[in-house]
């Protein structure tokens, strides 16, 4: 160990915190599925309902 040079204990230190912070987030991230408010909901039924509405017509074309 005390062979290695001083750069690299900075190197290998800034790993292991990066690896740590990383682990931490994923820990600590909320389920996106629950983020959603009421009124997120109703502009993704609007735009489910446009779809639909947008296909139906080009498929009354072919």
């Amino acid at each position: 160990m005390a062979e290695i040079p001083w750069w690299a204990w900075i190197a290998i230190v800034a790993i292991i915190m990066w690896g740590i912070i990383m682990v931490a987030n994923t820990i600590a991230q909320r389920p996106r599925s629950n983020d959603t408010t009421a009124t997120d909901r109703d502009e993704i039924e609007r735009l489910k309902r446009r779809v639909d509405d947008l296909e139906h017509r080009l498929n009354r074309r072919d």
